[in-house]
């Protein structure tokens, strides 16, 4: 069964608080948040305002599945976390 937009939009929500909280994560978290924000940026029923941030969500699974160094990433991306969790919250 597929998950509703509100369940997508949480499960976002939860991967980029554990980064932000934990400061660590695996490739395929990385590989699963390009994934879902693919899936969202195609919902006609996703909020223009998450939809501005998509891409920059998208840019930092990319980048981060390719990151040498996931706690330099993740750390290098605080404030930006902190802000898409505190935007897609609005949504939720």
């Amino acid at each position: 069964m597929p998950l509703q937009l509100s369940d997508q939009l949480q499960l976002l929500r939860d991967l980029l608080q554990d980064h932000l909280e934990e400061c660590s994560c695996t490739v395929s978290e990385m590989e699963q948040i390009e994934r879902l924000v693919k899936t969202l940026m195609l919902n006609q029923e996703v909020h223009p305002e998450i939809k501005a941030i998509l891409d920059e969500v998208y840019y930092y699974g990319q980048k981060g599945k390719y990151s040498g160094d996931p706690e330099e990433h993740i750390t290098n991306h605080q404030d930006q976390l902190s802000n898409w969790v505190e935007s897609i919250e609005q949504f939720t």
